[in-house]
């Protein structure tokens, strides 16, 4: 696996298990995807940015649980102006499912569980 890292569960700290083995860039279509930035524990955080045209009346979010927008669909998130999206994996997650924090104002909400984001600019 890409960028596997094993925790240690004997270990007198156990190691984080949040580093993602898929890379958000590859699986988000129309987003600019910035990063990894790894924290001091470990974990991997990506920026995934979104803008809706001025005058668009439809811009969405769409978050799928597949790869290629696959699967079912977990969760549309309607914005205005510029989306941003802070992408990690989550302990748990096997490094495969993404947490999103997506914020667009002062509006913030988070989604869980998804592997693939399609940003709708219209």
């Amino acid at each position: 696996m890409i960028n596997q890292k094993y925790v240690d569960g004997c270990a007198a700290t156990p190691a984080a298990d949040c580093t993602c083995n898929i890379n958000p860039v590859d699986l988000f279509l129309n987003f600019a995807v910035t990063g990894p930035t790894t924290d001091a524990n470990g974990c991997d955080s990506y920026t995934a940015t979104c803008t809706c045209t001025a005058g668009n009346t439809n811009c969405q979010v769409q978050l799928f649980d597949a790869v290629a927008l696959g699967g079912n669909n977990v969760g549309n998130v309607p914005f205005t102006g510029t989306l941003t999206m802070t992408v990690t994996c989550p302990p748990g997650s096997d490094g495969l499912f993404f947490r999103g924090t997506l914020t667009s104002g002062a509006t913030s909400t988070t989604i869980n569980n998804f592997m693939s984001a399609n940003c709708v600019n219209a």
